[in-house]
């Protein structure tokens, strides 16, 4: 999965660092226990960001794994349209996060604040799976 575009360049150059912080702070971890707060630099927290959202990505594609074991065998129509669903969340998750970090796009922090995003947003779609996967 590509998701992460490289950051748009404006006539005016790079925005400050302190709006991007200040933008982070405002849309941040939305509630989740946030693990790379203590990250001393824009550097690790970029690495922490981005191994938040690997492992987000990695239990999706479980999640939609187990489901296809389940559906695509015994209700092959039910799995066509959780794969369709899976590629309109998918589409939604890049146009949202572009949406989100328009501000921020060409400031240094453009890619934490992305990576933010879509691992929020990763991890809601995965508890909506989750709620599918314990249904017998």
């Amino acid at each position: 999965m590509t998701l992460l575009p490289t950051p748009r360049q404006s006539a005016r150059g790079r925005r400050p660092a302190a709006l991007a912080w200040a933008a982070f702070a405002l849309f941040g971890t939305a509630g989740a226990a946030d693990h790379c707060a203590g990250s001393a630099n824009e550097t690790t927290l970029l690495t922490c960001r981005h191994a938040r959202f690997d492992d987000a990505s990695r239990r999706l594609e479980q999640a939609v794994e187990k489901l296809r074991q389940r559906y695509q065998d015994d209700e092959p129509a039910r799995w066509a349209l959780l794969s369709a669903s899976q590629r309109a969340w998918h589409s939604h998750l890049q146009a949202e996060c572009r949406f989100r970090t328009y501000e921020s796009s060409t400031g240094s922090a453009f890619q934490t604040y992305l990576l933010t995003c879509l691992a929020e947003l990763s991890e809601q779609r995965l508890q909506d799976l989750d709620r599918v996967l314990a249904q017998p």
